[in-house]
């Protein structure tokens, strides 16, 4: 059981973290106070969970984090963290739509959204992007 607990504390920060879902937006897929692991390697593919701290995606904060919030860090409590859970839509090259009636097209081929509860549309807000080649939206 030691062993095991062991592995676990050494293989987390660098293979997986775990988070607790914030808020309604990722419903009906995800509940607040949810929570989740999250792997940190792999390829992303469309539809895939991504989750992100919003001081470091919006705000080119870094925070400097004393010995208890990087202790906090590495054991997965962070209760100051504002932390968003999306999905991926659109890949790297990909020329994301939303028009007035708030239909999603990725490439100009309408895109079904099955997991959006029955009524929500994918914005309420006209859009048109392209997702720049080495990221995702």
């Amino acid at each position: 059981m030691l062993a095991a607990l062991a592995v676990l504390v050494l293989l987390r920060p660098l293979v997986f973290e775990t988070y607790t879902v914030p808020s309604r937006s990722m419903s009906p897929t995800l509940s607040p106070g949810d929570r989740i692991v999250v792997t940190k390697n792999g390829e992303l593919e469309r539809g895939d969970l991504v989750v992100f701290v919003a001081d470091e995606a919006f705000y080119d904060q870094h925070p400097d984090r004393g010995t208890l919030q990087r202790i906090g860090d590495f054991l997965g409590i962070r209760p100051n963290e504002r932390v968003y859970v999306k999905r991926v839509i659109g890949l790297p090259g990909e020329r994301l739509t939303v028009d007035e009636a708030g239909t999603l097209r990725i490439d100009d081929v309408v895109v079904q959204e099955p997991y959006l509860a029955p009524g929500v549309l994918a914005s309420t807000t006209p859009l048109r992007i392209r997702v720049p080649r080495g990221g995702t939206s």
